[in-house]
């Protein structure tokens, strides 16, 4: 989930760009997968069933006791989500030099 904005339960605490650090862009993104063959049919019945979770009024009062949110997408947008950060990422990898050991 993407935070552009102060969050409302912590109104006092300024995001990155207004401290001064310009540019950033990090999230925690947790996304649930299936083997590939899976039937669309069972991948569309788990995400209707997931989405209903993440946006019930009990789950999205435990995860603001935690500071959290949480973002309830459809396959496909998780898909090109985990593409784009794929991409940026390995940018970021890949001008930094990083090298695996």
């Amino acid at each position: 989930m993407r935070f552009w904005s102060r969050l409302a339960e912590f109104p006092e605490v300024a995001t990155l760009t207004e401290s001064g650090i310009a540019g950033f862009d990090s999230d925690t993104t947790f996304v649930m997968m299936a083997p590939a063959g899976t039937p669309d049919a069972v991948v569309a019945r788990v995400n209707a069933e997931v989405v209903r979770l993440l946006r019930s009024d009990e789950f999205t009062a435990k995860l603001k006791t935690l500071g959290l949110g949480a973002v309830a997408n459809s396959p496909a947008e998780a898909r090109a989500n985990l593409q784009a950060d794929y991409v940026r990422l390995g940018k970021v990898i890949s001008d930094a030099g990083i090298k695996l050991e």
